[in-house]
């Protein structure tokens, strides 16, 4: 069976939650989060909620923002099971940084 891809509203759904997770793992509000970025509150959380398109070069800034290559924000990018192999193994913070950092240079080469 082939998957199916991911229809926009449920890809920006869950960009949101993993802008939602990441911001939460840094000790954030939404406030604080906005106010880094320069958009309203609002906006950054029409953006978790999944209920607002991102821009590609909002996108890479909301990575960078939060200190995670972007390919952790856009489903697909990394292969589903070192996501999850890397949730699962329980890495600290820097460890999982430092997977994911690698993983993005190799996939940008």
């Amino acid at each position: 069976m082939v998957d199916q891809p991911m229809n926009a509203n449920d890809l920006y759904l869950e960009i949101g939650k993993r802008i939602t997770n990441a911001r939460l793992s840094l000790g954030w509000s939404q406030e604080e989060a906005a106010s880094k970025l320069e958009v309203t509150r609002v906006t950054w959380n029409h953006m978790e909620k999944g209920n607002q398109k991102i821009a590609i070069d909002r996108l890479l800034a909301v990575a960078e923002l939060l200190k995670i290559p972007p390919g952790r924000l856009v489903p697909g990018l990394l292969p589903d099971e070192v996501t999850e192999r890397v949730k699962d193994e329980n890495f600290s913070e820097e460890e999982t940084d430092t997977i994911y950092k690698t993983l993005d240079k190799y996939q940008t080469e």
